[in-house]
């Protein structure tokens, strides 16, 4: 109980007055639907028209590409479900109510009242969640649309007939998201098109028509839903696009109600304003994490996929920030296809329409954009993407943009990166990125981490120095705290504590800010010199100046490090290396090496020692996690001083000595 009024206490915090009152008045219209008031009627459609197709079969699917999805298919036929990258049997149809990594079943009561995150209440709200986001039934729509096998259209049958019964509006946990309904509407209006819309099998003999009837029904209330239960103020990041996302998919996909057309300009003029305000020029989304650059990027492709060639097509800077987006992912992919964990990553999607694991969504994402925007080193990046074919099953094309790949050092000013290095996109490749951002977006930052002057080192597209990722937002003990802590980081830790202070799992009250100082480059030397404010709440008020020099000449890497404190402090510097590489430690700095790479790295200081940890679990220490619900131990080097008072710097060195 005290838990629960702490978090109440630290999101008032986070608020301003006109939020507060949006609140309030929110709160009062949750009572008011929870007794039957202000709620969507069960309408029927007004109309039905044929709409425009944006996605149909692609005339270039290869063989092996049309058996992937047919293979997938057969595992959804025979009851197995693709959850984060595990097999696992949930039926066919399953059991919507039903968390499958936790087994509990959520209740059915109103769905706006029901704690999402209380994982007795509802098991991992994320695992609950991700079948229902209905990604998989377009692999049975499109396994239809590629033979016209009637088992396929069965199946979605009884998915649909399964799900209407299970999530009746507003009930259940299916009625707590307004972005999950949104995701949903998205691939329901792709199975919709790839069925053949209103004259499909899908809606065949009595049966058939009933379900379709239901089904309209049940858009209609989702359409409602959504455009009633948009995200305001400090919630209005990532969730607010995909929301404005699938209402205007939706209303272009379903215009059979007299709503529809106030709905689709209203969720246009929005989206608009907010793929410009959440996305900066230079292409950084404000939200400071990757995961959520690619899932924004996939709403406003569809959404700007479902007006194209009409008279409500978006302008182009819409497009321009989509292509800025692409620049910001090339900057930072390394020459092998990896790309940083910076910030939050939870492996959501907003479609999946190939089955390949090896394909980086990334990776497709650039190709989508190389094909977009004529950038032909875009398109040529990392595996070919098949799910790139169904996104441009219809083409579109906007005006030619260059794409230097080669271009470095590069200053992303509004997002607060650098990117420096030399030889990009060659086997011999040093990619820095440097991190003097914000700590996230709006008043509580809910997917940043609190990694301020953080560095990040891949060498010939083998990270070495890493983000240590997520994890889990729902997993029982510290994990959450850790892996968006500062200790998880490749910055400095005073006193054991954050930057910025967590008020909880998606909530930061007090924000730690940055300052760039200098980015320079000449003569195969490239500064940069950054500082922050977060540890100037502590009574010892400690501040500390970062500066990274990297010479190309050399392939050497040094990292300054100022700490001034007024009182006595104990500070880390921390290092957090890729799980595959071979950490070796001594009295003055380390070795790290694979079979391919050496790096020694260094220490220059005074009354310093250095700790390695591996996976510890108390206090929980050396992890990282590639993909969301799985971690695994990997180095963490902390340089560690204590009782420091006054100014004083350490320099980190790091030397390439061999690179095969």
């Amino acid at each position: 109980m005290m838990a629960s009024l702490d978090w109440y206490l630290n999101r008032l915090r986070c608020m301003s007055l006109p939020e507060v009152a949006h609140r309030v008045a929110e709160h009062s219209s949750k009572v008011l639907q929870e007794n039957g008031c202000l709620l969507a009627h069960s309408k029927t459609p007004e109309r039905i028209v044929a709409t425009t197709p944006w996605i149909q079969k692609p005339v270039n699917l290869s063989a092996d590409e049309g058996a992937a999805i047919l293979n997938a298919a057969a595992h959804l036929l025979a009851g197995r479900w693709d959850v984060f990258g595990q097999r696992l049997p949930l039926g066919m149809p399953p059991d919507w109510q039903v968390d499958p990594l936790t087994g509990i079943r959520a209740p059915l009561s109103f769905g706006l009242r029901i704690p999402i995150s209380q994982r007795n209440v509802v098991g991992d709200i994320k695992y609950l969640w991700e079948p229902a986001r209905h990604l998989e039934l377009v692999t049975l729509a499109q396994a239809w649309a590629l033979t016209q096998d009637s088992r396929y259209i069965s199946a979605l049958q009884d998915c649909f007939a399964s799900w209407l019964k299970d999530a009746p509006y507003p009930n259940g946990p299916h009625w707590s998201s307004s972005l999950e309904t949104a995701i949903r509407l998205i691939n329901w209006s792709i199975i919709w098109q790839l069925v053949g819309q209103d004259d499909s099998a899908l809606w065949a003999g009595e049966v058939g028509q009933k379900l379709k009837s239901d089904w309209l029904a049940h858009i209609y209330q989702s359409l409602f839903f959504i455009r009633h239960h948009l995200s305001q103020h400090s919630s209005a990041n990532n969730h607010l696009i995909g929301e404005l996302s699938g209402l205007l998919v939706a209303c272009m996909t379903w215009p059979f109600w007299s709503e529809c057309s106030e709905w689709r300009d209203f969720a246009k003029e929005n989206l608009l304003r907010q793929a410009l305000l959440q996305n900066g020029v230079d292409g950084v989304n404000r939200e400071q994490a990757m995961s959520y650059q690619q899932f924004v990027f996939e709403f406003l492709f569809w959404a700007g996929r479902s007006v194209e060639n009409t008279p409500h097509q978006f302008p182009a800077v819409y497009w321009e920030r989509l292509h800025a987006m692409g620049e910001w992912v090339a900057a930072v992919r390394d020459v092998a296809g990896n790309v940083p964990g910076i910030g939050d990553a939870d492996d959501g999607y907003v479609t999946q329409l190939a089955r390949d694991s090896s394909t980086s969504p990334f990776d497709h994402l650039l190709q989508v954009c190389g094909e977009i925007f004529g950038c032909a080193q875009w398109q040529t990046l990392g595996c070919h993407s098949a799910a790139a074919k169904w996104w441009l099953s219809f083409p579109l094309s906007k005006p030619k943009r260059n794409a230097n790949l080669q271009a470095v050092p590069r200053l992303f000013a509004e997002g607060g990166y650098a990117v420096i290095g030399s030889d990009w996109g060659m086997p011999s490749e040093v990619k820095l990125i440097l991190d003097s951002g914000p700590l996230g977006y709006l008043g509580i930052a809910a997917h940043g981490h609190a990694d301020a002057l953080a560095v990040l080192l891949s060498v010939g597209g083998m990270p070495v120095l890493v983000d240590a990722g997520t994890y889990s937002y729902h997993a029982e003990g510290g994990w959450r705290d850790y892996f968006r802590g500062t200790a998880a980081h490749n910055t400095v830790c005073i006193n054991g504590q954050d930057q910025s202070v967590s008020g909880g799992k998606f909530m930061w009250v007090k924000q730690a800010k940055s300052v760039l100082h200098d980015f320079t480059s000449g003569d195969g030397l490239t500064t940069w010199c950054a500082s922050h404010d977060g540890y100037q709440r502590l009574p010892s008020k400690v501040s500390h100046l970062r500066r990274v020099e990297y010479s190309s000449a050399e392939r050497i890497v040094r990292v300054f490090d100022e700490i001034e404190s007024h009182s006595a402090c104990d500070f880390s510097i921390n290092w957090q290396h890729a799980a595959d590489l071979d950490v070796v430690c001594n009295d003055v700095g380390w070795l790290i090496s694979t079979p391919q790479l050496q790096i020694v790295a260094r220490v220059i200081g005074t009354d310093f020692s250095l700790i390695s940890q591996c996976g510890a679990l108390s206090p929980i220490a050396g992890w990282v996690s590639e993909r969301y619900g799985e971690k695994q131990p990997a180095t963490r080097v902390d340089c560690r001083v204590n009782g420091h008072i006054g100014k004083a710097q350490w320099i980190t060195e790091f030397k390439i000595e061999r690179l095969n």
